[in-house]
C-alpha cells in the first residue's frame, strides 16, 4: 500500500479518523487513482502507522478512517547525526535524501570556513524547510516511519561544541588514519556517533585542529578524494554496515 505522512494535527485517534491535506489528497486522486475504499497507510514521523481506508472528501481534502494503530521500529540501533558543511546547488537535496535513506538519525547543516553558498535570513530558513520536505519524502520512499530532524543551520564552532562529550568523526583527506582502523580503535559509541563532513574544499587546518582539541576523532576514506555529497554517504554506510542494520 502507499504511504503517506501526516501530521499529528490531521489524526484523531478517539475518532480514528485523519484527514490528508490538499496537495497530498490531489496526488491520491489524480496521480494514484485511488478512490473511496481504497487502502493506505499512514506515518506521524515519530514511529507510528495507521492502516487506514479511504472513505470520504471534506472540504480540504481526503478523510481517512484508521483501521489499526501500530508501531513499526525501523530505526537502526545507532543514532548518527550528520553534521554536513552546505554544499553548491542541488547536493545537499542529494546528501539528505540519500543520508535518510541509509538511516542517519539527524542532519546539522553547517557552515565552514570553505562553505562557497551565501544563504542569510528568509532564504536560509526557507532552504531548511525544503530539506525538511526532502527528509519527509525519502521516508516515505524507503519505508521508513521515523522523520530525522534538519537542525538550523549551525557555525563550525557551534558543531564542535554541541558534539563536546560525545563520539564525534571529522572525515579529513589528509587523516593519517583511515575509517576502518579509527573505527576498531574506537568501539565505545554507546548507541550514538556524529560525524563531520566538509563542504567543497574540505576543512581548513584551523578547522581541523580546533575538532582534534576537542576530541574529535579525524578519519580519511582512502587514497582518492571524494566530493563532499559522495564522502558522506559512503561513511555513513560504513558506520552502518559495522554498528547499524545494514547488511
Amino acid at each position: 500500500m502507499h504511504s503517506f505522512f501526516v501530521s499529528a494535527d490531521r489524526v484523531n485517534e478517539n475518532t480514528l479518523k485523519a484527514a490528508l491535506d490538499r496537495q497530498q489528497s490531489r496526488h491520491v486522486e489524480k496521480v494514484l487513482r485511488l478512490k473511496v475504499g481504497d487502502g493506505l497507510i499512514l506515518f506521524d514521523g515519530s514511529g507510528k502507522e495507521y492502516e487506514s481506508v479511504i472513505s470520504g472528501r471534506g472540504k480540504d481534502g481526503l478523510i481517512i478512517d484508521i483501521k489499526k494503530i501500530y508501531r513499526k521500529n525501523l530505526e537502526p540501533p545507532i543514532k548518527l547525526t550528520l553534521f554536513q558543511g552546505i554544499a553548491k546547488g542541488n547536493k545537499m537535496d542529494t546528501i539528505i535524501q540519500k543520508a535518510v535513506e541509509i538511516g542517519v538519525h539527524k542532519v546539522c547543516p553547517i557552515i565552514t570556513d570553505h562553505t562557497m553558498v551565501n544563504l542569510q535570513g528568509d532564504k536560509l530558513l526557507a532552504k531548511v524547510e525544503r530539506w525538511q520536505v526532502i527528509a519527509t519524502e525519502a521516508c516515505k520512499q524507503c519505508g521508513r516511519n521515523e522523520v530525522p530532524v534538519i537542525n538550523a543551520v549551525q557555525t563550525f564552532p557551534q558543531a564542535l561544541a554541541a558534539v563536546e562529550g560525545r563520539y564525534c568523526l571529522l572525515l579529513y583527506e589528509k587523516g593519517v588514519h583511515g575509517l576502518k582502523q579509527v573505527l576498531k580503535e574506537n568501539p565505545g559509541m554507546e548507541g550514538e556517533v556524529s560525524l563531520i563532513i566538509g563542504p567543497e574544499g574540505g576543512f581548513s587546518v584551523s578547522e581541523v585542529d580546533q575538532a582534534r582539541e576537542k576530541g574529535v576523532a579525524i578519519a580519511r576514506l582512502g587514497p582518492r578524494i571524494l566530493r563532499s555529497e559522495t564522502a558522506g554517504l559512503v561513511a555513513i554506510s560504513i558506520i552502518m554496515y559495522e554498528y547499524g542494520d545494514i547488511g
